[in-house]
């Protein structure tokens, strides 16, 4: 991330990715799906929201936060999405995802304040 931007680093990743997909299944085989108008849009709704949205913001945490940083933020991820799918599709959370959730906040929680630790004494 010190030498290249979020959308290079992004470009690389996808198209290195994009290597063994390409191995199991045709190449390019995707772009069948554009064919019908509709199951091409929600291709390009789930290449834009559902993947270079996401891994095109965590990289730019990553250049503006640090590492470690982005990384512990990351983690807080999957609570985050169960929470808005509790609050905005009413699904039902069971008491192993609210522990599982609680897990993860208290993992957030304390390696933020180990990295704080590291941070004040050098």
């Amino acid at each position: 991330m010190a030498r290249y931007g979020p959308l290079t680093v992004l470009f690389y990743a996808l198209a290195i990715a994009a290597i063994p997909v390409d191995l199991v299944g045709p190449p390019l085989g995707f772009l069948a799906g554009f064919a019908a108008p509709a199951i091409g849009a929600k291709i390009v709704f789930v290449a834009l929201l559902g993947t270079v949205a996401p891994f095109g913001l965590y990289f730019a945490g990553v250049r503006l936060l640090g590492a470690s940083r982005a990384s512990i933020a990351a983690m807080a991820e999957p609570v985050f999405s169960a929470g808005v799918a509790f609050a905005l599709l009413g699904e039902l959370l069971e008491a192993p995802q609210v522990a599982g959730a609680l897990g993860v906040i208290g993992a957030v929680v304390v390696l933020e304040r180990f990295r704080e630790r590291a941070v004040s004494k050098t």
